[in-house]
């Protein structure tokens, strides 16, 4: 699976659970931070923090629930 910010985002530019979601980008989101601040009555500010995995570590975390890893070991094993 290959995926982009464009995945989690709207056309606002505002990020986006439910397109997250719809475009399987959920599973790269590796921390969401989302904080409000209150300035004065009525004003609020929403910050919103998104890190995705990079392409390696999504191939890592796939590998890794696959069990590729003990796959790859047992056919070195094989071999010797």
């Amino acid at each position: 699976m290959h995926s982009s910010i464009d995945d989690v985002l709207d056309d606002n530019g505002s990020f986006s659970l439910e397109k997250a979601r719809a475009t399987g980008a959920i599973d790269i989101v590796k921390r969401l931070k989302v904080a409000t601040t209150t300035i004065k009555k009525g004003d609020t500010t929403r910050v919103v923090e998104i890190e995705l995995l990079s392409s390696a570590d999504a191939r890592e975390e796939l590998a890794n629930y696959m069990e590729l890893d003990k796959y790859d070991q047992s056919r070195k094993k094989a071999k010797d």
